[in-house]
């Protein structure tokens, strides 16, 4: 079962690093430019609803970003660890 706990912690990290990079980046994106596209009309008002929702919503998916990244940094953290606990093991077992 070792390799089947490592296979599942790399396949847990290419899953979030797909889910950064084809939703919420994307997302950051397309709220990021709408705000400049809005700030840039001569008719917005940074106290509308509009503004206030999206300005959440913005910070919705940097929240988003950072609980992925630290979960990625969390989960390598566990890779790691399991790996030197293999070794250690491994090397008991060879003196």
């Amino acid at each position: 079962m070792i390799g089947g706990n490592l296979a599942t912690w790399r396949a847990e990290i290419a899953y979030l690093k797909h889910v950064k990079r084809c939703e919420i980046e994307p997302r950051i994106q397309a709220y990021y430019h709408l705000a400049g596209t809005m700030h840039h009309s001569k008719q917005h008002n940074p106290n509308s609803y509009e503004a206030k929702r999206l300005f959440h919503e913005y910070k919705n998916a940097m929240d988003d970003l950072d609980e992925i990244n630290n979960e990625i940094s969390e989960t390598n953290k566990m890779i790691q660890e399991y790996c030197r606990q293999l070794d250690k093991i491994h090397n008991k077992a060879k003196n």
